[in-house]
């Protein structure tokens, strides 16, 4: 497994619990394309958005998805971080 770059090591998620927008804030600037990926408790993938090279900031609308514990995975290169959400 590849070492993490910087912009990948460390990532926010907010606000969890979530309603409707949870933002996604990683520790510095990607520094390459990234894929985020939202994964329901079935391993189904239930939304995608993408984090273009030199971004630090995206938005997920989870307004839609069931009341529930998702996944949010982060990828890119090999690369793959992934943390725990709760919608209300």
């Amino acid at each position: 497994v590849e070492k993490a770059g910087a912009a990948t090591e460390g990532f926010l998620l907010f606000p969890n619990p979530a309603v409707s927008i949870v933002e996604i804030a990683l520790a510095e600037a990607a520094d390459r394309d990234l894929e985020v990926q939202v994964i329901s408790t079935l391993g189904l993938v239930v939304n995608k958005t993408a984090i273009s090279k030199g971004a630090q900031l995206a938005n997920i609308n989870v307004s839609r998805l069931a009341r529930g514990f998702y996944f949010v995975k982060i990828t890119g290169d090999g690369v793959m971080h992934v943390k725990k959400l709760l919608v209300k």
